[in-house]
């Protein structure tokens, strides 16, 4: 399952480029089919649904990766703690959730404008392309309050009292 983005720097395309440049573009197929077969899926499959669950797992539930994410995962971007900055949240907004919503808006506007001629699957996939737009949106919202108060924080004071602070745009620490 590729995930359907527009970003060049997602998750998966970046741990492919890590492997290229670690282990040789060579053997990155060989590598690439190494690892999905250990992990009983495709990268991009992982990443999206698993990585953040072993991530808080293996983290005892202090990520040293966050998940900005809206509430169903319509949208969904880690962030490494250690590099996080009071404009983190504001670069998230404008670099990813931003083109995210404008590309949804494109893929919707496309289907409507040959509606008549849609399939039943491209009926629902267009209906699940309107929900998740509605999310972001909504998720946007919150994100913007956040990103306006330009939150810093100290490293000192630990993951819980610091994921705090963003409680309310990042997945919950459960």
């Amino acid at each position: 399952m590729a995930r359907d983005t527009v970003f060049t720097d997602n998750v998966g395309e970046r741990f492919r480029e890590f492997l290229k440049v670690a282990l040789g573009e060579d053997t990155l197929t060989e590598n690439l089919n190494f690892i999905e077969g250990a992990l009983g899926k495709d990268i991009d499959t992982y990443f999206v649904k698993d990585f953040w669950k072993d991530h808080l797992s293996r983290y005892q539930r202090r990520p040293i990766y966050w998940l900005f994410a809206s509430k169903k995962g319509a949208f969904q971007c880690i962030t490494y703690m250690h590099r996080m900055n009071p404009y983190t949240a504001e670069q998230i907004r404008n670099k990813y959730l931003l083109p995210h919503i404008e590309y949804l808006g494109t893929r919707i506007a496309e289907m409507e404008s040959r509606a008549a001629t849609l399939s039943t699957k491209e009926r629902k996939d267009m209906a699940k392309l309107q929900k998740d737009l509605e999310e972001c949106r909504e998720y946007h919202d919150r994100l913007h309050l956040i990103a306006d108060q330009q939150i810093d924080f100290d490293l000192d004071d630990g993951v819980v009292v610091n994921y705090a602070k963003f409680e309310d745009v990042v997945a919950k620490l459960k």
